[in-house]
């Protein structure tokens, strides 16, 4: 056998003995009866073992979450439209529905997504009230949030939020509020409506397995980080059509020194986030 051949057999069988390593200290972190205290502290020294570092204060639980389903809601679309523009002409073309007003235009999209422009003055914010206003605009549009962030960019600030479900942000719709002069001149993101439990559920309690199926990614080289510095669970958005519907599941997200990732409890999948 060539020497080469030999180093990858030897590079091979050390790699299945760190999965099972790994795999025997996950199980540990599960055992029944720990406390939160003891997982994180478990969970930092195998990480610390590893080379890597844990920052235990970024490590966030989410009880049980259900999958949940929705799917466009055209009458939640035209309420939207009426609440923040007034009266409006409607046009519908395939999948793309225009409102139409003096104070602005709205287009929603199958999928959630959407575009809305204001008139110069119809939104008005005083200087350092955007977040404030804007709060007050989400909760008039019956939407929930589970983060809101306002920064400058240019001669513009854009206020950022995520959506949310019962407290459980969902990742993938984000909401962006663009003001300019003190005045709201744009909106736009992806919005969810209705949401529907279904009973399917995923156990997001403790961070462990997520945290364990990134050390092993970056033990094999799949990742290269040396700190972890969050995991948080949440939700992701994936259509299931062209029309609009689609599954919200349950997911990790996971930052790092270099980067955020989506680990999927329920296919086992470890991407970098979009």
């Amino acid at each position: 056998m060539k020497i080469t051949n030999i180093k990858n057999v030897i590079i091979a069988s050390l790699l299945i003995l760190n999965v099972f390593f790994l795999a025997f200290c996950l199980m540990h972190l599960l055992e029944d009866g720990q406390s939160r205290e003891d997982r994180h502290q478990t969970l930092e020294a195998l990480v610390k073992k590893n080379g890597m570092t844990l920052d235990v204060a970024g490590l966030e639980e989410g009880g049980v979450l259900h999958t949940l389903k929705t799917s466009r809601d055209t009458a939640g679309e035209a309420a939207m439209a009426k609440a923040l523009l007034g009266e409006t002409t409607v046009q519908e073309q395939g999948g793309s529905v225009t409102y139409s007003g003096q104070n602005g235009q709205a287009v929603f999209n199958n999928g959630g997504d959407f575009n809305v422009t204001f008139q110069t003055g119809v939104v008005h914010a005083d200087e350092g009230k955007a977040v404030i206003m804007i709060q007050k605009l989400l909760k008039t549009l019956d939407i929930e949030t589970s983060s809101l962030e306002a920064a400058p960019d240019g001669g513009k600030v854009v206020v950022t939020a995520v959506s949310a479900y019962k407290g459980t942000p969902i990742l993938n719709c984000r909401l962006i509020f663009t003001f300019q002069n003190g005045s709201l001149v744009s909106f736009s993101g992806k919005r969810v409506y209705t949401l529907a439990e279904t009973e399917e559920k995923t156990d997001m309690t403790a961070a462990s397995t997520a945290v364990t199926v990134l050390l092993n990614a970056v033990k094999t080289g799949r990742v290269t980080c040396t700190k972890i510095l969050a995991a948080q669970p949440g939700y992701l958005l994936i259509a299931s059509s062209a029309y609009g519907d689609a599954t919200v599941r349950p997911i990790w997200q996971l930052t790092t020194d270099t980067g955020v990732y989506l680990y999927d409890t329920q296919t086992g999948n470890l991407e970098p986030a979009a």
